[in-house]
């Protein structure tokens, strides 16, 4: 077996020089050099035009995932099936110990690819029984060769990022607690659920039938909370908002402009799409709890009944729908420049008096009422634009002490472009990766040819090009996830699925769409967390809470992923 780092051909070459690798046979240099090549050569293929019809971009990428070099290579006709457990025990102790994803090679010339597979699948399901529910393996590749990536789970992930108080599990109380408490307490008992589960070994019966119960009856954000907190357990769950598509029913029928033509959330991503499928993205609907705790706790006390506040960038208003189960008291101007999300916004808050929609960049927006506001807030929509300019325009129209609370992704620190590309594919893959495998290989013989072949599709590439941006190698991940995009968006899929576990990968392609566009620095212009805080702070304003709800990457609580921070006016 050979361990060794990616490389193109010519740092191959200079490996071959070096004395650690004089004594290696020619048979293994050949193999090294041979790979080099083949790699090159794949990479080049995604640079080109799409494949053609007679050959299924499933094959194609699947052969890219499974040849592209793994982090550990074996030859399987080399090593005996104790040798080969040995090697998948060695990569499951580096992932465990610190990597959080490994890629592992395997090739033969011997066995049948169905063979090859099946010994593969088999050999490390059987080291991974030993680590219980803290790995998963995600596989690549036909033929004779086949790729496995192994991925760290929680608690030994970077998601438990507990933001609430720890408790013990007793269902009578919790019985108990639900009913009788307000909306704000039933939602933050389920965030603290949430948070515990992830220590916990064991997963009730009588706690999933009760959390499945709300995930089906709840309100929005109640049963967007209960599903996350059952597939985050093995239980995959839709909310039931999402597959009997009580949200975005109608099509916004806005013409997409073309890429690059404008600074629009649609010149990038299928907006109809998002307003349908957003709900199953992780940490969704803790962002609006977190804000309301925020709020309640940081408000002066007169306009705890009764405040008013914008909302910038509110999008089709499913998180401001979810505040508003909440918060009562609030009135609010929602600001959305979209034109494609604003039709959204005007059907989901129709019945919601205390709810203005308004059409408009909010750099030009101006408060309609002669009343100084008490909070402006913002989900997800802080990236969209001109940061530094969004910060100052809530400086200027909020009062002395005025709150500024703002839920939105930012990055692992960087300071490069090249170093902000890798850590925007380690951040959109660190969502998408968690809700793949939520559809197994049997199930989706039950499903329409392209929505199989869809779903294959990212379970295959996904995790290869997480892995290779883990371990730096940008280049190729980049180029991996643009290639994915455009054979994803060329399935053209209806956009309601045909069973609701499809929701999951929907939200994948609409999370390699913002990935992509990031790279392209278009719509998507995410900073990193401390850079957010020292903008605010140099506008005038200062941090009175922060949390980290969900974690990307960096153990740091101002690390990747999904961050609350609330400020005020100075």
């Amino acid at each position: 077996m050979k361990y060794h780092d990616t490389m193109q051909t010519s740092e191959i070459s200079r490996k071959l020089m070096s004395s650690n690798s004089c004594s290696a046979s020619s048979a293994e240099l050949a193999r090294h050099i041979n790979h080099a090549r083949q790699k090159n050569t794949l990479i080049t293929s995604l640079l080109g035009q799409p494949w053609s019809n007679n050959e299924s971009p499933i094959s194609s990428l699947g052969q890219l995932a499974s040849l592209l070099e793994p982090d550990c290579a074996f030859d399987v006709d080399e090593l005996t099936a104790d040798a080969l457990a040995w090697a998948v025990e060695k990569a499951c102790r580096e992932c465990t110990h610190g990597l959080g994803t490994v890629m592992l090679g395997f090739s033969s010339r011997k066995s049948s690819s169905i063979h090859l597979k099946a010994h593969v699948v088999r050999t490390v399901t059987g080291v991974l029984k030993s680590y219980k529910s803290f790995l998963t393996a995600h596989y690549a590749g036909k033929g004779h060769n086949v790729s496995v990536v192994l991925r760290c789970n929680e608690p030994l992930g970077l998601n438990m990022v507990v933001g609430h108080e720890q408790f013990n599990i007793d269902m009578t109380t919790l019985h108990n607690d639900y009913r009788s408490s307000s909306p704000l307490e039933r939602a933050s008992l389920l965030c603290r659920l949430h948070d515990r589960l992830a220590t916990m070994k064991d997963f009730p019966n009588e706690l999933r039938l009760a959390l499945t119960s709300i995930a089906q009856k709840g309100v929005l954000v109640e049963s967007t909370l209960a599903s996350e907190i059952l597939t985050e357990h093995g239980y995959p769950t839709v909310p039931s908002y999402v597959h009997m598509n009580r949200l975005g029913a109608q099509k916004s029928n806005v013409t997409k402009p073309k890429r690059g033509s404008a600074d629009l959330f649609e010149d990038r991503i299928d907006v109809d799409t998002y307003c349908l499928y957003e709900l199953v993205h992780p940490a969704y609907a803790q962002q609006p709890v977190v804000m309301a705790e925020m709020l309640t706790k940081h408000l002066e006390a007169s306009a705890k009944e009764s405040s008013i506040s914008v909302d910038v960038g509110s999008g089709p208003g499913t998180n401001l729908l979810m505040l508003l189960e909440l918060l009562t008291g609030i009135e609010v101007e929602a600001v959305e420049p979209s034109p494609a999300a604003y039709v959204h916004l005007l059907e989901n808050t129709v019945n919601h008096p205390n709810v203005d929609p308004v059409n408009m960049d909010f750099l030009q927006y101006a408060p309609k009422g002669d009343r100084p506001l008490d909070f402006i807030m913002s989900t997800g929509a802080s990236h969209h634009f001109s940061t530094l300019a969004f910060i100052a325009k809530a400086n200027e129209l909020l009062p002395k002490s005025g709150l500024f609370v703002v839920a939105d992704e930012f990055l692992p620190e960087f300071a490069t472009r090249k170093d902000r590309n890798i850590a925007l594919i380690r951040h959109h893959l660190s969502y998408m990766m968690p809700l793949l495998g939520h559809i197994s290989e049997v199930s989706r013989e039950k499903l329409e040819h392209k929505e199989s072949s869809f779903v294959e599709l990212f379970e295959e590439v996904v995790p290869v090009a997480k892995a290779l941006a883990d371990r730096g190698d940008g280049y190729v991940a980049e180029l991996l996830c643009r290639r994915l995009l455009i054979e994803a968006e060329n399935f053209n899929l209806k956009q309601v699925v045909s069973q609701p576990l499809l929701a999951f990968y929907r939200l994948q392609l609409l999370e390699l769409q913002a990935c992509v566009a990031g790279m392209d620095y278009e719509v998507e212009q995410k900073t990193h967390a401390k850079h957010f805080c020292q903008m605010a702070i140099a506008q005038g304003f200062e941090l009175v809470e922060h949390r980290r709800v969900y974690g990307t990457y960096g153990y740091d609580t101002m690390g990747g992923g999904t961050h609350i921070m609330c400020f005020r006016k100075i």
